[in-house]
């Protein structure tokens, strides 16, 4: 497996945290969509990662939102272009966490 780091679109931390509270701010996002994003973000933030695999289970207990919450929270992130999201699927053909990277803000 890759590192996760290949994956990212930021160079360091800062324009990560960057890009992400300027998606918050032009796209007056809702509070729960809110929550999604800041915990994706926080994942990428993992060993200077810049992406990460999180399943949506994982997500909704992180934000006490529910399952069906964080999926449309997810939905609405990729609509505007704020995350890309990569369906992975293990060795054995069944399906395994997705990945994520937040996309950098561009205005």
């Amino acid at each position: 497996m890759k590192q996760l780091s290949l994956y990212g679109l930021h160079e360091t931390l800062d324009q990560l945290e960057e890009s992400t509270q300027k998606h918050i701010y032009h796209n007056s996002l809702k509070n729960g969509v809110k929550k999604v994003l800041i915990c994706i973000e926080n994942y990428s933030k993992i060993n200077n990662n810049m992406a990460c695999k999180v399943k949506a289970d994982t997500i909704a207990a992180k934000t006490e939102l529910s399952r069906s919450s964080v999926m449309r929270a997810i939905k609405t992130l990729t609509d505007l272009e704020i995350i890309q999201k990569t369906n992975e699927t293990k060795l054995n053909g069944i399906k395994g966490s997705n990945m994520y990277r937040i996309l950098p803000f561009t205005y």
